[in-house]
């Protein structure tokens, strides 16, 4: 149920908001007379809507009140008031108020603004909460990520963008990308655009990264390599994003240019007789590159998760989607969309008959752990793990015959 405070000094007027609010079926959780009680009354009781006289009784009128609320708590606060002056208007919409009814008012308007601004913050704190896990999750990524509209101007960079152009997350909103990134192409020595002006004016956009030198006013050139990626949105309101990060010590699959420089492939493992090889499903892409690190014919889908957590667990595994997105040669987005539905099948073997602990992690840490993937061909140590544990759990599997799940250790 929807619980109201109700701020009015006139008793009678509050005496009848609140019968009417009874009547159909709102919770009112309090009435107060001034800006002071209202403010109390707000961050003891946390009601969901706030219906806010603006000229109270004392020093503190409805305005006052409602800035020093929402300095606290998020709520939506509808003004009911006798005044529209230009003065108050401006004052109030300083609070970003959810509604401002004019005295006299029908029931049907107030009951229809109630309704719109529940339904209305229902939303933004949605979106609220969307944001910052979004900030939260490229924050933790390892590489810099700065997105741009479609004017090139910057819309979104995380802290390690920040720290690589160093400059204020919040002071490098607004500015155009071009000014904050200055690149040079580090064969010709040419100034060149940011790949992201590049996407937005139509420009054939490489699917691989591309090496460039960072030219910060008083620093020496810093190579970077920069993946780029058009992000779709309403019409006339594209934009791209940008992906970077610094020219490793070693080579990897992000940087070798010849297959000199690429890692070893992992050594097919001898294939045991046994029905014809399963196709790995619908895990996408993602989940036929698990399949291929172990022998045909015996991939379940417990294994592949299995082999993630254990890639997760390394402790020289870098937790990076762009690493992933290089090893498997498809788009980030595309890697993206193939963690997700790796993350259902977690999910969905959550409700097996005996499932593993190791399911619940790989469930929840697709993010971090199944990119880690992407770094196994570095390390011949691992791949080596890999091989051992997988083999001696089949085998075993095998000889017991039993579910796949009670071996996977």
């Amino acid at each position: 149920m929807t619980s109201i405070l109700i701020v009015e000094d006139e008793l009678l007027v509050a005496m009848d908001t609140r019968a009417l609010l009874s009547n159909h079926g709102y919770k009112v959780a309090a009435v107060a007379t001034s800006g002071g009680e209202a403010v109390n009354q707000a961050l003891n009781l946390r009601p969901d809507l706030i219906l806010m006289d603006i000229r109270l009784r004392g020093e503190m009128d409805g305005i006052t009140a409602a800035d020093q609320i929402l300095a606290h708590y998020q709520v939506p606060i509808i003004y009911l008031t006798a005044f529209a002056d230009d003065m108050t208007l401006l004052r109030a919409r300083s609070t970003a108020p959810y509604g401002y009814l004019v005295k006299p008012f029908d029931e049907a308007t107030l009951l229809a603004s109630m309704t719109m601004a529940v339904e209305r913050h229902r939303r933004d704190h949605q979106a609220s909460a969307r944001a910052e896990l979004l900030s939260s999750i490229l924050d933790g990524a390892g590489d810099a990520v700065i997105a741009v509209d479609a004017n090139g101007l910057v819309t979104y960079l995380n802290s390690h963008a920040a720290a690589l152009i160093q400059q204020d997350r919040m002071a490098a909103v607004g500015h155009p990308v071009a000014a904050l990134l200055p690149l040079r192409d580090p064969s010709s020595g040419v100034l060149v655009n940011p790949p992201a002006l590049d996407a937005l004016l139509g420009s054939v956009i490489s699917p691989r990264p591309r090496a460039l030198d960072l030219c910060l006013p008083g620093h020496p050139p810093r190579r970077i390599f920069v993946g780029t990626a058009p992000t779709a949105g309403a019409p006339g309101h594209t934009g791209a994003v940008m992906i970077m990060w610094d020219q490793p010590t070693t080579p990897s699959y992000r940087t070798a240019t010849t297959p000199e420089q690429r890692p070893a492939p992992l050594p097919p493992l001898p294939r045991r007789p046994g029905p014809e090889p399963r196709q790995p499903g619908q895990v996408s892409r993602l989940s036929a590159a698990c399949a291929s690190l172990i022998a045909p014919g015996w991939v379940d889908r417990p294994l592949k998760l299995h082999l993630l957590l254990v890639l997760y667990q390394h402790p020289q595994m870098r937790h990076n989607t762009l690493s992933l997105s290089e090893w498997l040669k498809e788009p980030p987005w595309e890697v993206q969309s193939a963690l997700g539905e790796l993350a259902e099948v977690g999910l969905l073997y959550r409700n097996a008959e005996q499932p593993h602990p190791s399911f619940y992690v790989a469930a929840t840490a697709e993010n971090s752990g199944v990119a880690a993937l992407a770094r196994a061909f570095d390390d011949p140590e691992l791949r080596q793990l890999l091989i051992t544990r997988v083999r001696a759990a089949e085998q075993e599997r095998v000889l017991r015959q039993t579910p796949p799940w009670e071996f996977i250790r």
